[in-house]
């Protein structure tokens, strides 16, 4: 017979009253259990009446005589193992940062998440839906964004120098010399840039550097916080 054989310095009135002021839950449905065997209701009535098993009932009574209030807050429950495990995530985090080709997908795959859901299966021999992987990617802070093309700066050394260089030869000119200047010619030699998955950055874009050969498509970043100025 399943039944209260300490008071745990709590009366019956002020059971109820703890009762009624905890949320709705797990917690809850236990302080029922044992006040209705404390009231003496049998393990079978109060099964029926907060639809759990008997055993369940008889637990919580006994951790009710054991250990007291205490005794019956749940623990955290550990839920279901994540598909990718956290020594697999840090070495994604360095992958990520690298182009499709780099990792074996072809020169003009772009980073979406067909690419990612066949890394990880021939990679790491993890199976997970798109949907599972866009989930993943949102959870550790990316975002699906359009990368842009950069310039690099000019080299101020480099610019003296021709300017030195053009100096010199313009004072060795004759007359009858003509002096060609010929420069650079914007051609976009490079590819369109598709969407990709890149980390959340406030006020931030991907930004490529040209040419094609070297831009990371597979440009998943972790999310930075924001530098404080």
């Amino acid at each position: 017979m399943v039944k209260i054989i300490t008071t745990q310095g709590f009366s019956l009135y002020s059971l109820r009253k703890l009762e009624k002021q905890t949320e709705p839950g797990r917690m809850r449905i236990r302080l029922m259990a044992v006040r209705l065997i404390w009231e003496g209701y049998p393990a079978t009535a109060v099964s029926d009446i907060l639809g759990i098993t008997g055993e369940t009932v008889r637990s919580y009574v006994a951790s009710w005589n054991q250990g007291g209030l205490g005794a019956l807050i749940p623990g955290k429950s550990p839920g279901k193992p994540p598909k990718i495990p956290p020594e697999i995530v840090e070495q994604l985090c360095p992958l990520l940062q690298q182009s499709p080709h780099a990792v074996g997908y072809g020169e003009s795959a772009n980073g979406d998440t067909r690419v990612f859901q066949a890394f990880l299966h021939d990679r790491y021999g993890i199976q997970m839906s798109r949907a599972g992987c866009t989930q993943w990617l949102h959870r550790h802070g990316f975002r699906w964004t359009r990368p842009t093309y950069v310039l690099d700066k000019a080299d101020p050394i480099k610019q003296q120098a021709f300017v030195d260089a053009l100096q010199e030869l313009k004072k060795k000119l004759t007359p009858n010399d003509l002096l060609l200047f010929e420069d650079e010619a914007h051609i976009r030699d490079y590819q369109a840039i598709g969407a990709t998955w890149a980390g959340r950055y406030a006020g931030s874009r991907r930004r490529l550097k040209p040419p094609a050969a070297t831009r990371p498509l597979f440009s998943w970043e972790r999310s930075l916080p924001r530098p404080v100025t």
